[in-house]
């Protein structure tokens, strides 16, 4: 599979073809594609092993079988666009539809027609909810419309939408009255229609030790939640043995996107889940630290002055989730990172917890438990703790000096008694400076402490179950879990060709990497072109390979990249293509970044 490639799109004529009786001898063409394409990537993995042994025949194999593959690959997306042009000739013609303009974007309307069919086909009305208020969709297979009720207004209206095969609107139908416009009342509902419609296109099953994913790529972006709870319930379900995990993509209208998964699939599909999670308005919120680009979890729901904020049973679920993706990633053999996301704090916090503090719910906790996250977090941040100092020792241990010195910052809370004169022999007036401390503290990093203990939790299941005597250390758990972006480990990592002309651009792809006013992201998307992944795995690699000479196709001057095989196909002579070519570091790095980064992460058959 060649994935997130950045070169000249394959094109073929089909006018003169003949499509009488082609269709079923074009699919078995592509399921036989799909078939030969594994075994392909078997062989490579065959060839991976013996490489120590004979490396030349390892280069050797591994170009045979790019090239084999790339031509059986070429070979089921010639049949699937014959399939398409097949059904368009077969179409009967007719006069031209009008289409109705609406504010919905083509990408959901086509989800939103597939997940409809989809639920008719088997026999269910699929119930929508948008905050307290009742939907629902089907599709009328007699008049090919999708159909919404209303069941929260009084006579239960029923909008009718046709939509083409293209993600056109043709009609809209309220009650079987036309209308011009998308009426005003269903606009809410759709958008909800829309998030419901990427759930029922997915697909996750479980066989043996195996999850494997059936989604709509964009899915993982719009509705990060449900696929967070779907992997994470399937993930909890897993005794004893660590499972593996696979990924395929959806189109809009839920025909199997062309690429065979192994790695670079399944590491988009985390990525992606991570990105969506952190950036879209949710019912988990990740916000930035101040001067950072890391985020951390945050407790949303309000609470008093001093009281630490909890989480509804859906957070609470829903992170407990999250700590079985980031456990798995931990534990997971093949460098499946989620990137750079969270701060050091969140995991400097979690893995501070004992068993019992873990499985202790976060509103038993003790204060000694609470004070001592909050000091991982204001450590991790390097922030000075001499009030959590003073709280963690014993009342005995602090002299009046240190309880006087601590009214300045105490008498800042809000729960502070005014006018109050401080006597440190008082118990009450120590009490005082004790929960005014504490209140301050909870100010700053309280709606941190419950995501993060939900979190832990999480981790804490998958681990008793997988792996209960591995001991996890810090440093190691947060590099496994979330790589690297470090430029010089990032650039000692692209393994030469040993062919001259190709490790120069090495040599100036390293550079660039090196230069600190390259940015962060170019960097990122760089290692994500070549290996799937947002961050360069522990002890990871990018071994880079001549492009391949295929007749009528030319020369690449950036890189084509194998996120399955983490590597990257440079071109072994001078090249152009269009206004970019190799021959000198400049050009070569503006290709690189306008012909491929700009591309990380998408998927072409060239």
């Amino acid at each position: 599979m060649t994935c997130g490639v950045a070169h000249r799109p394959f094109t073929l004529e089909y006018q003169h073809l003949n499509f009488e009786g082609t269709q079923e001898r074009m699919r078995a063409v592509a399921a036989d594609a799909s078939m030969i394409a594994y075994v392909m990537i078997g062989l490579v993995a065959v060839a991976e092993t013996f490489k120590n042994m004979t490396f030349c025949l390892y280069n050797a194999a591994v170009f045979v079988i790019n090239q084999v593959s790339w031509l059986i690959f070429k070979v089921g997306e010639v049949a699937q666009r014959i399939l398409c042009c097949n059904a368009y000739r077969q179409a009967p013609i007719g006069p031209q539809v009008p289409i109705i303009s609406t504010p919905f974007s083509v990408d959901d309307l086509l989800a939103f027609r597939a997940a409809a069919e989809s639920s008719t086909s088997s026999a269910n009305h699929a119930d929508v909810y948008v905050e307290t208020h009742r939907y629902q969709i089907w599709f009328d297979e007699s008049t090919e419309t999708v159909k919404i009720q209303d069941f929260q207004a009084s006579n239960h209206p029923i909008l009718s939408l046709g939509i083409t095969e293209g993600g056109q609107v043709t009609s809209i139908q309220l009650d079987g009255v036309d209308q011009n416009t998308f009426p005003e009342s269903f606009a809410v509902a759709m958008h909800g229609c829309f998030q419901k419609a990427y759930e029922f296109s997915s697909k996750y099953e479980v066989e043996g030790t195996h999850i494997s994913a059936r989604v709509i790529r964009r899915g993982l972006i719009e509705n990060p939640e449900y696929h967070l709870d779907q992997l994470g319930e399937r993930l909890a379900e897993m005794r004893n043995r660590q499972p593996s995990f696979g990924a395929k993509f959806l189109e809009n209208d839920l025909t199997e996107q062309v690429g065979v998964d192994a790695g670079g699939l399944r590491r988009d599909f985390v990525g992606d889940l991570l990105k969506g999670l952190i950036t879209h308005m949710n019912s988990l919120v990740f916000r930035k630290i101040h001067g950072s680009e890391l985020y951390m979890p945050v407790a949303s729901r309000h609470c008093s002055p001093g009281a630490l904020p909890g989480l509804d049973w859906n957070e609470s679920a829903l992170y407990s989730k999250l700590g079985h993706l980031l456990m798995f990633s931990y534990l997971d053999h093949s460098n499946l990172v989620i990137g750079q996301c969270f701060e050091r704090a969140l995991f400097q916090a979690a893995l501070s917890l004992t068993p019992e503090e873990v499985r202790t719910p976060f509103s038993h906790l003790g204060d000694a438990t609470i004070l001592k996250m909050a000091r991982q977090i204001f450590e991790a941040r390097g922030t000075p703790v001499h009030t959590l100092d003073f709280l963690q020792r014993s009342s005995e241990q602090r002299t009046n000096a240190e309880w006087t010195d601590m009214v300045n910052w105490a008498s800042d809370a809000a729960t502070w008694p005014q006018n109050l004169v401080f006597n440190p022999q008082n118990p009450e007036h120590r009490q005082h400076v004790v929960n005014g401390l504490k209140e301050l503290i909870f100010e700053q990093v309280g709606h941190y402490l419950s995501p993060i203990h939900a979190i832990a939790q999480g981790m804490d299941l998958v681990k008793t179950r997988w792996a209960p005597t591995q001991r996890i250390e810090l440093d190691q758990f947060i590099e496994k879990v979330q790589g690297s972006l470090d430029r010089a480990t990032i650039a000692n990592a692209i393994v030469a060709s040993q062919i001259p002309y190709i490790d120069q651009r090495i040599r100036w792809l390293k550079e660039w990497i090196r230069d600190p006013e390259t940015r962060v992201s170019d960097i990122s998307n760089l290692i994500k072109f070549a290996t799937g992944s947002p961050s360069l795995a522990v002890n990871g690699q990018i071994r880079v390979n001549p492009q391949a000479e295929v007749p009528g196709r030319p020369y690449n001057p950036a890189l084509i990249g194998h996120s399955c095989f983490n590597t990257i196909d440079i071109s072994p002579v001078p090249c152009t293509y269009g206004t970019y070519n190799n021959h000198d570091k400049a050009n070569f790095i503006r290709a690189v970044k306008e012909m491929a980064l700009t591309q990380a992460g998408e998927y072409s058959m060239a």
